[in-house]
């Protein structure tokens, strides 16, 4: 069962203020530790102060894996039209849209626009 959204910011804000308690105490023990006399045990914890908040971020936003796994997604079936659309435009018929009743004709070529005009096309 999926987790509610108020759970999951409550499990997320509970994780990640347990975090920054730890950097809390990282931080006052990097100063003790440095004030001491102790560099190399302050200045490690100095380093956990600098990266636990980006990994903080980085757990605390990290999906729950704990959950079930998810269901994997499947397509609704693709509409077919039925074979009666298929006839609907006989050969003698272009269809709606053509007037004239002659079929379209695609040309595969390049134009300009400059070759463009605002006239008509004569018809040969």
């Amino acid at each position: 069962m999926a987790e509610s959204v108020e759970d999951e910011q409550a499990r997320r804000t509970k994780q990640y203020l347990i975090q920054m308690a730890i950097r809390m105490v990282c931080f006052v023990g990097a100063v003790v530790a440095l004030t001491n006399g102790q560099p190399i045990v302050g200045w490690a914890l100095a380093g956990g102060a600098i990266v636990l908040p980006y990994t903080a971020v980085i757990f605390v936003n990290a999906p729950n894996r704990k959950q079930g796994s998810a269901e994997a997604y499947i397509a609704p079936q693709a509409a077919t039209l039925p074979a009666a659309a298929a006839e609907a435009w006989p050969e003698d018929n272009p269809g709606p849209g053509t007037s004239s009743g002659t079929k379209h004709v695609v040309i595969d070529g390049d134009a300009l626009i400059d070759d463009v005009k605002d006239e008509p096309v004569e018809r040969k």
